[in-house]
């Protein structure tokens, strides 16, 4: 148990889902009312009713369930694993968890991040929002437009200082916690006006490709992109630190003015583009 315990610490908790199926049968000896009721479960199949804070989505898709995958040296079964993690959860932090399940349902405690779901090699792994993660990271809202339930709908950071992997911002994100280095990508989605972000502090390095579109905020703290800078249709308002972009920079023609990159050792090109946009 302290070796499974030592890499659930390392890696978190590998998850997949498992797709399961539920049938709605009926029988009838009158065809008419038979014809009504497969007219009324069509409708019904697809549609989403809300309620105040409730959805309830019916769909034709099958759903999905969450169990863990443990590799083969501790792995005892899918029973015996899901109770293991369970219990390491417990454990480890005084959270009960009716099941595996749940798990991914809990990005947030207390309105705090708490569980993170990366993707690692082709998998999701939980893992606590602390310290140094490794995977890929995607934010996003906590309901997908049909309804559905999504993964990671947190609105800061927190107590993450470093990831080694892709970060994306694809819902509302207020500050970036303690995070002050992306070893990968970061981007933030373009179908949002990311207002409610007034600084991205402390963060100072994105080894990759960082995109900024649609935002107005401070870049005080940035020092280093090791890719492209995009800034079109920002408005930011501060790159004293920045020092270094290893490809290109592009920005909307209007802010060039209000962005001094004299001090900056841009590797590739400055390109700037006749952007129409309202922030």
């Amino acid at each position: 148990m302290n070796k499974l315990y030592s890499f659930l610490d390392k890696y978190g908790i590998p998850l997949l889902q498992h797709s399961i199926i539920f049938s709605l049968t009926f029988e009838s000896k009158d065809d008419d009312t038979s014809n009504e009721l497969d007219l009324l479960i069509d409708e019904a199949l697809g549609n989403i009713y809300r309620t105040g804070d409730i959805i309830i989505r019916l769909n034709r898709e099958p759903c999905f369930e969450w169990h863990t995958n443990f590799p083969k040296e501790f792995s005892e079964g899918q029973t015996k694993d899901d109770q293991a993690a369970l219990d390491y959860l417990t454990e480890t932090t005084g959270f009960n968890f009716e099941d595996v399940s749940c798990i991914p349902e809990r990005p947030l405690l207390n309105g705090h991040p708490f569980l993170i779901m990366l993707e690692l090699e082709g998998e999701y792994h939980a893992k606590f929002a602390e310290g140094i993660l490794t995977g890929n990271l995607v934010i996003r809202e906590k309901f997908h437009e049909d309804g559905r339930l999504q993964l990671n709908f947190i609105n800061s950071f927190g107590m993450i200082n470093k990831v080694v992997g892709n970060v994306g911002i694809d819902g509302i994100i207020k500050d970036f916690g303690e995070l002050e280095e992306v070893e990968g990508d970061l981007w933030l989605s373009t179908h949002l006006i990311h207002d409610q972000l007034k600084s991205i502090s402390p963060l100072k390095k994105v080894t990759g490709n960082f995109n900024l579109k649609h935002t107005m905020t401070s870049l005080k703290t940035l020092e280093f992109v090791g890719g492209n800078l995009n800034l079109r249709k920002t408005k930011i308002t501060d790159i004293s630190s920045l020092r270094f972009v290893g490809g290109n920079v592009l920005v909307s023609k209007s802010q060039l003015p209000n962005i001094d990159f004299s001090k900056v050792n841009i590797g590739g090109k400055l390109k700037s583009f006749n952007d129409d946009f309202i922030i």
